[in-house]
């Protein structure tokens, strides 16, 4: 039996990553991030004929330390690599189907098979303040 829940990873006492995948999913709204989290990400299943209530949502003022990031795998194989103080914590293969979710620590990704991926982030993005790049073999 496969366990269906998110599979989260943690490197002392912080969430780096949480991944999922679509088909784990049964009908309804299914959000798999908890509600405290900077990014809300879940899988809506509906039948046809459904309705979702018209509705738009009130200006809130929030404040942001880290630019989380999604990444729906539509096609494809990656690999995605996780650090933490910028040493390699995990790695975690990616097909079809899956929700990757990066909530801190560092990451890169080997694309393992030609992958389409829809990347969803906060912003606005900021090019020269946004990002820190090392070298993954750098301890």
């Amino acid at each position: 039996m496969t366990d269906k829940r998110p599979h989260k990873l943690y490197a002392h006492d912080k969430l780096l990553a949480v991944k999922c995948n679509v088909d784990d999913f049964s009908s309804g709204v299914n959000f798999f991030t908890d509600g405290n989290l900077g990014l809300q990400v879940g899988v809506l299943k509906h039948q046809g004929g459904t309705i979702i209530q018209t509705h738009e949502h009130k200006k809130i003022l929030r404040e942001v330390e880290l630019t989380n990031e999604a990444l729906i795998i539509l096609s494809g194989k990656i690999k995605a690599n996780f650090y933490y103080k910028r040493e390699l914590v995990d790695s975690w293969v990616c097909g079809p189907g899956d929700i990757l979710l990066l909530l801190e620590g560092g990451h890169g990704f080997e694309i393992v098979e030609d992958a389409c991926i829809i990347e969803a982030k906060l912003g606005p993005y900021l090019e020269q303040d946004d990002k820190i790049r090392f070298d993954a073999n750098e301890t």
